[in-house]
C-alpha cells in the first residue's frame, strides 16, 4: 500500500533522551537539596511566622528574574542560558557559605531568596530545554523515562541533605549543592546540539520577553491561559499546606541540623512515593487517563487528602496532606504539565514557559503568602481555615485542568498550520503523489484514473434529423454514436431535463465527456435533484456516477448535500471517493450546511474495512487522499488535511505533530485502524512505550508557513 514514514526513533535521540535524564536527576536534586537547606538555614533564626512574608517579597522579586531569563531564553539557545544560569548559582552558593557565619541573619535572608528566585527558574529552564529537543508525540513517550530521572534524582537530593547535614552541619549543603549545579552543565552541553537552535530575529515580531508582549501572548493563546490559572491556582494552595506544614513540625524540632535531616527526610520519603508512583502509573497514566485528568490528579489529590485532615487533624494528617501535594506535584502532575507546551511554536514557548513556570508560580507565592498573612491576622486558630481555602482553590484547578484539554488540541492544531506545506515552491515531480498532496492541501476533485471502464454505447440507427421536431431532433443527437452532432447538441443551447437524461451517460465517452461535463454543469443547479437520483442509479456504470458527485457539488444547497452524504455509502470505490471530495468542497464553498460526523465516521469505518486489493486496483494513493478528505468533513478541514501531509514528512517534528494530532482528534476504534491501513509505524523509542489516547489542537498562523522538504510517497 503507502510507503511508511520513516520513523522518530534513532540511537541518536535515545543518547539524548538518556542524557536529558541524567541531567533531571541532577537539577532535582539541587533543588531538593536546596530547598531543605534554605528551611532549615531560615527557620533556625527566624520563627515561623516571618515566613509568608520573606516567602511574598521573595516571589515578588523573582517575578522580575523570571522575565529577564525568558527574554534570554527567546533570544538565544535555551540550553546555554540555562548553563549560564547554573553556573551563577554554584558561584552564589559558595560565596553565601563563606559569609554565613559571619552575617548569619542577612545571610539566611539572601539563601531563602536566592532558592525562591533561581531554584524554580534553573527547573523550568532544563525543562525548556526538554522540550525544545522533543515533538509532541515524542515527548510523550519520553517524558516519563525524564520524569523517572527526576523522582531519583529528588531522592538522591534527600540523601545527600540528611547526610551532609548529620554529619557535617547544614551550611556545608550550600557547597554541595554548588558542586551538583556546576555539574548540571555538562548534560546541558549535550543538550545545547539536540535540536535547541537560536531564533532567527523576524523584523516584523515584537520585542521577546517584554512583559506587555508576553502577557498579551499569554492572554490570546487559551492553551498558555489555562496552564497560567492552574499554575497559579496549584501554587496558592500549596503555599497555604507549606505553612501549615511547616508551623507543625518546627513545633516539635528546635535545632537547625534536626530540621534540616527533617526536611531532607520529609523530601527523600516523598521521593521514594513519587517514584513508586511514576512507575507504576506514570507510563500508562497519559495514555489511560488523557493529559487533562492525569494534570488534575494534583488538586484533585489536596482535596481528598484535606478532606482526610479536617476530619481528623494532627501531625500525620498534615504531613500527609503536603506530602501527598508533592508527590502529584513532581510526578503525573508534572508529566502531563511538561506535555502541554510541546505543541507550541517555539518563539512562543520560549518566551512564555518560564513566564508561566516561575513568574505565574512566584505569583502565586506572592498570592499565597499574602494570604496566610491575613489569616493569621484575623484568625486566632488559623490551620482548619488555611486547609478549606487549598480545598477550595483545589476545586477549580480541577475544572480548569479538564478545559485544558480542548485548548492542547487547539495548540496542535495551530503547530500543524504553521509547518504547512507550500506546494507551489515544494510541488512533487511524480503525477501520484502530486494528486495526492493536493488533494489533502485542498480538498479538489481528481480526473479519474487511468484504465477506468467506458460506457459501452450501441449503435443506433436514427432518423433524420429534419423530420424530427427539434427536441426530439437534439436528443436524436445526444444518442447518436457521432460525436460531431453530439457536441452541436451540447453547446447548441441550456439542456432540458429531457436533454439531462441523455447527457450524463456521455460522460463515459472519452470522445465527449468535457463538453458533456460542460453543458450539465451549467444546469446542474436546476436539474441537482435528477442528478442524485442518476447518482444512485444501479445501473449506470461506476465511472460515469464518480463524474456525478463533481457536477452535484458545484449545484450546492441542502439537496446537494443530501445527495452526497447518501453517495458515501455508494457500493461502489470511486463513486464514494468522488462524493466525499465534492463534499468537502461543497461544505468549504457552504460551511453552513450540517453534515453529520457521526454518519462521516461510520463511513471511514466502512472504507477501513475495505479489502486492500479493492484499493490497489483502484488507485494505490487513494487510502490516504480518501481517509483524509472523509475526516476533513468530521473534523476541522484544515488540521486534518496539513496533518495527513505531514504523516509522510522528512521533519520528524512536523510528522510527530501530527500523529499526536491525529491520536487525539479520531475516535479510537478508527486511530488503530488507520495506522494499519496506511502501513504507518507507530514510532517508538527503546526507552517507553509509546501510549495512543485522547488529545485535540488548533493549528496557527499560516501566513509563517515554513516550506518543508515533505514528500507524502504512494506505494508501489
Amino acid at each position: 500500500m503507502n510507503t511508511p514514514p520513516p520513523s522518530v526513533s534513532s540511537p541518536h535521540q535515545r543518547r539524548i533522551v538518556l542524557v536529558a535524564t541524567a541531567c533531571a536527576a541532577a537539577v532535582l536534586a539541587s533543588q531538593l537539596a536546596g530547598k531543605a537547606a534554605r528551611d532549615a538555614i531560615f527557620l533556625q533564626r527566624f520563627p515561623v511566622t516571618n515566613l509568608p512574608l520573606l516567602l511574598a517579597l521573595s516571589s515578588a522579586l523573582a517575578i522580575g528574574t523570571t522575565f529577564l531569563f525568558a527574554r534570554r531564553l527567546s533570544r538565544g539557545v535555551p540550553a546555554r542560558v540555562v548553563q549560564l544560569a547554573n553556573f551563577g548559582s554554584a558561584v552564589m552558593l559558595v560565596v553565601e557559605w563563606l559569609l554565613l557565619d559571619q552575617f548569619p541573619r542577612p545571610i539566611a535572608t539572601i539563601v531563602y531568596m536566592h532558592q525562591t528566585l533561581l531554584g524554580p527558574i534553573l527547573v523550568s529552564g532544563f525543562w525548556s530545554v526538554v522540550s525544545e529537543c522533543f515533538d509532541p508525540r515524542t515527548a510523550r513517550q519520553v517524558v516519563g523515562t525524564i520524569g523517572t530521572g527526576a523522582t531519583i534524582g529528588g531522592l538522591l537530593g534527600a540523601v545527600l541533605a540528611e547526610r551532609v547535614a548529620a554529619m557535617v552541619g547544614t551550611s556545608a549543603l550550600l557547597p554541595a549543592i554548588a558542586v551538583i549545579q556546576v555539574l548540571v552543565t555538562l548534560p546541558l552541553a549535550r543538550l545545547a546540539h539536540a535540536g535547541c537552535k537560536p531564533i532567527e530575529a523576524d523584523p516584523g515580531d515584537v520585542e521577546p520577553g517584554e512583559i506587555k508582549d508576553v502577557a498579551t501572548n499569554i492572554a490570546n493563546v487559551s492553551l498558555l491561559r489555562r496552564l497560567a490559572v492552574i499554575t497559579v491556582v496549584v501554587t496558592v494552595a500549596a503555599a497555604l499546606l507549606d505553612y501549615v506544614f511547616k508551623a507543625t513540625v518546627t513545633t516539635h524540632v528546635r535545632k537547625s541540623d534536626d530540621l534540616a535531616r527533617l526536611f531532607a527526610t520529609f523530601h527523600g520519603a516523598v521521593g521514594i512515593l513519587t517514584a513508586l508512583v511514576q512507575w507504576t502509573f506514570g507510563r500508562r497514566a497519559l495514555h489511560s487517563w488523557g493529559l487533562a485528568r492525569t494534570l488534575a490528579t494534583l488538586p484533585g489529590a489536596v482535596i481528598v487528602f484535606g478532606v482526610v485532615a479536617l476530619v481528623a487533624p494532627g501531625v500525620t494528617p498534615f504531613v500527609l496532606l503536603r506530602g501527598a501535594e508533592n508527590v502529584l506535584r513532581n510526578s503525573l502532575y508534572r508529566e502531563a504539565y511538561e506535555v502541554f507546551y510541546t505543541p507550541l511554536l517555539a518563539r512562543e514557548r520560549r518566551s512564555t514557559k518560564t513566564v508561566i513556570d516561575v513568574g505565574v508560580e512566584r505569583f502565586g507565592d506572592v498570592l499565597g503568602g499574602l494570604a496566610v498573612l491575613a489569616i493569621l491576622a484575623l484568625v486566632a486558630a488559623p490551620t482548619s481555615i488555611l486547609v478549606i481555602g487549598a480545598i477550595g482553590l483545589s476545586v477549580l484547578g480541577v475544572v480548569v485542568a479538564l478545559q485544558a484539554q480542548r485548548s492542547y488540541v487547539d495548540a496542535l492544531e495551530r503547530s500543524l498550520l504553521a509547518h504547512a506545506i507550500d506546494l507551489e515552491k515544494d510541488l512533487p515531480r511524480d503525477r501520484t503523489t502530486r494528486r495526492t498532496l493536493e488533494l489533502v492541501a485542498q480538498g479538489g476533485a481528481q480526473p479519474r484514473p487511468q484504465g477506468s471502464r467506458r460506457w459501452p454505447f450501441r449503435r443506433r440507427e436514427t432518423p433524420a434529423r429534419g423530420a424530427l421536431d427539434p427536441t426530439l431532433g437534439r436528443l436524436a443527437d445526444l444518442t447518436s454514436n457521432d460525436a460531431t452532432r453530439i457536441r452541436r447538441a451540447l453547446t447548441a443551447s441550456l439542456l432540458s431535463p429531457a436533454a439531462v437524461a441523455h447527457a450524463i451517460p456521455l460522460l463515459g465517452r472519452r470522445d465527449v465527456a468535457r463538453d458533456a461535463m460542460q453543458a450539465l454543469s451549467q444546469v446542474a443547479a436546476a436539474c441537482v435533484g435528477q442528478l442524485a437520483d442518476a447518482l444512485r442509479d444501479p445501473l449506470l456504470p461506476a465511472h460515469v456516477r464518480g463524474k456525478l458527485p463533481r457536477l452535484i457539488g458545484l449545484a450546492g444547497g441542502e439537496l446537494a448535500r443530501v445527495g452526497l452524504m447518501s453517495a458515501l455509502a455508494d457500493p461502489e470505490l470511486e463513486v464514494r471517493v468522488r462524493a466525499a471530495e465534492a463534499l468537502l468542497e461543497l461544505r468549504e464553498r457552504e460551511p453552513h450546511l450540517a453534515i453529520d460526523p457521526e454518519a462521516v465516521f461510520e463511513g471511514v469505518r466502512r472504507e477501513l474495512a475495505l479489502d486492500p486489493a479493492a484499493w490497489q486496483a483502484f488507485d494505490p494513493a487513494a487510502p490516504a487522499q480518501h481517509l483524509a478528505t472523509l475526516l476533513a468533513l468530521a473534523l476541522p478541514a484544515e488540521p486534518v488535511k496539513t496533518a495527513f501531509q505531514a504523516l509522510w514528512s522528512d521533519d520528524a517534528t512536523f510528522r510527530g505533530v501530527a500523529l499526536e494530532y491525529l491520536d487525539n482528534v479520531l475516535p479510537i476504534d478508527i486511530r488503530d485502524r488507520v495506522w494499519t491501513v496506511l502501513a504507518i509505524e507507530a514510532p517508538t523509542i527503546a526507552v517507553a512505550k509509546r501510549s495512543m489516547e485522547d488529545v485535540r489542537a488548533d493549528l496557527l498562523r499560516s501566513h509563517i508557513a515554513a516550506t518543508s522538504s515533505t514528500r507524502l510517497h504512494a506505494a508501489k
